[in-house]
């Protein structure tokens, strides 16, 4: 089972625990430009093989979970991460990314701003921030903003309504 601490890392935890998902190099803060992997389910599983199969679920990253990706390693619908000396894998279809930004207060211009889990309105609902909301914008996928709202919680929020 993988659980995020308090520090935004994802503990790995099974009878015992087992590492910290971080633990193959050290997080930094993001430098601008760069583009982020976050987990953009509630639940995504994290797997021992690159096979669909229950047996090969170690356990679950929640959403909005940075991953550190190894993007020497190219395998089609997966991405790679690394605890201590174990490659792990998960899917892409459960990840999205966004570009960080410098972080910036914008407000919610519509009567409603509604929060997605991806950049993309057919994305799931995950909240709304009522007019002049203000929300710390920290990245952004086309015309989307990656924001954090109330409680600490992060998604993602059209420029069209919040700038």
């Amino acid at each position: 089972m993988i659980l995020p601490n308090n520090d935004g890392e994802a503990r790995v935890w099974d009878s015992k625990f087992l590492g910290n998902i971080y633990d193959q190099t050290t997080v930094e803060k993001p430098k601008y430009g760069e583009t982020r992997v976050i987990i953009a389910v509630e639940k995504a599983p994290v797997f021992k093989k690159t096979e669909y199969k229950t047996e090969n679920v170690i356990g679950y990253l929640s959403y909005g979970t940075p991953l550190v990706v190894l993007d020497t390693v190219n395998l089609t619908g997966w991405h790679v991460i690394v605890l201590g000396k174990t490659f792990l894998y998960v899917s892409k279809n459960h990840t999205t990314t966004y570009k960080t930004i410098e972080p910036r207060v914008i407000t919610v211009k519509a009567k409603k701003g509604y929060l997605f889990n991806i950049p993309s309105e057919k994305g799931e609902f995950i909240g709304f921030s009522v007019k002049n909301t203000c929300l710390i914008a920290i990245g952004e996928n086309n015309n989307f903003w990656f924001v954090q709202y109330s409680g600490g919680k992060f998604g993602f929020i059209s420029k069209t309504v919040a700038n």
